[in-house]
């Protein structure tokens, strides 16, 4: 299995879905810093990627009527959202999108067939994200989840 490294010095391994050489579009739920965005966008050649993240100015305290479990308050907290992208070439290519995906309308990311969901990581939003995608694309692409909770 071939591996790439990130800034931080993770060992990634590149999915088997990467040497596809998708020439289409990917819709990652959950960007965070953007390191997967960014080995999405450098291993998928001419792809684009779509990748949404919470507001920047999303705040749990002002919003209490959400229920993300701690793990996720914490990473939302620290969160610098794209910073493994920005200022790269591959940047050209990545779409970044601002909301929360349980109100988000998955048009503006409508041509994807290839999702990846790590997201917040509870079953409700897990599986709103992909019934969402799934009606969206007809039942036709490939999903990859990452860590969702079954609460």
């Amino acid at each position: 299995m071939r591996m790439a490294s990130c800034r931080a010095n993770i060992r990634w391994p590149y999915c088997p879905f990467w040497s596809l050489r998708l020439r289409g579009e990917v819709l990652e739920i959950g960007t965070y810093m953007g390191h997967t965005t960014r080995q999405m966008a450098e291993n998928l050649g001419t792809a684009i990627i779509h990748t949404v993240d919470l507001p920047q100015n999303f705040s749990v305290e002002r919003d209490p009527e959400q229920n993300f479990p701690k793990e996720d308050v914490d990473l939302i907290a620290r969160r610098v959202v794209g910073r493994e992208f920005n200022g790269h070439p591959c940047a050209s290519r990545i779409k970044q999108h601002f909301a929360d995906t349980a109100s988000w309308d998955f048009h503006e990311a409508r041509s994807a067939d290839v999702f990846f969901i790590d997201g917040t990581h509870t079953y409700e939003y897990c599986k709103n994200d992909s019934e969402k995608r799934f009606e969206l694309c007809g039942g036709r692409g490939m999903f990859l989840w990452h860590d969702c909770n079954e609460t």
